[in-house]
């Protein structure tokens, strides 16, 4: 979600036997990650979206609230670009949501409830995508304030472990990558 030129999406669609579905609501944007996956060869496995992402998130989780089987499906899409496999299960997603601008950097403390995206805050986009499927990742600034997130996930009534990665570049802390359900490492008791 929210692949922007598709740096993230190359990495995924390299990974052998994937399909990758890659949504943004920027035209110009997905025609270059269309470019850059043609650029890389892996055009034929990524489907690009234009699209709102939120809109596709709330229509796969309907559809598993709907007792299909476990990962939604994205049957039931609203947009004119459909992906080409259409009864496909989501694996996983990963989102790397817009951080409200280079701001983000002078605040102590990056709220993820102060980022709207289609009316959602970035923890409901979480908590949705989580709905869709336990395998999360989602990539967010360096000072970003967890305890909001661990407050939803309590007060949801979900028990979602999660690991935190901090991700280095330099030997400079420049940001974190949440993982859930699968993706996060599990530690036996």
């Amino acid at each position: 979600a929210f692949c922007g030129v598709a740096g993230n999406t190359i990495a995924f669609a390299r990974c052998a036997g994937t399909h990758v579905i890659a949504y943004d609501n920027d035209a110009p944007r997905l025609l270059l990650a269309a470019h850059n996956a043609g650029v890389y060869g892996v055009r034929d496995v990524i489907d690009v979206v234009c699209d709102d992402v939120i809109v596709a998130l709330k229509t796969a989780a309907s559809d598993v609230g709907c007792g299909s089987s476990p990962g939604a499906s994205f049957t039931g899409l609203g947009s004119k670009h459909r992906p080409r496999n259409r009864g496909a299960l989501v694996d996983l997603i990963f989102l790397s949501p817009p951080w409200g601008g280079p701001e983000y950097i002078n605040v102590e403390s990056y709220d993820l409830r102060g980022y709207l995206v289609s009316g959602l805050n970035l923890i409901d986009v979480l908590l949705l995508a989580l709905e869709v499927t336990p395998n999360v990742a989602c990539f967010l600034p360096r000072n970003t304030d967890l305890q909001p997130l661990v407050d939803a996930l309590s007060l949801g009534g979900r028990n979602a472990h999660f690991e935190v990665e901090k991700n280095f570049l330099n030997g400079k802390l420049k940001a974190i990558t949440l993982y859930f359900g699968e993706l996060a490492c599990r530690v036996n008791p």
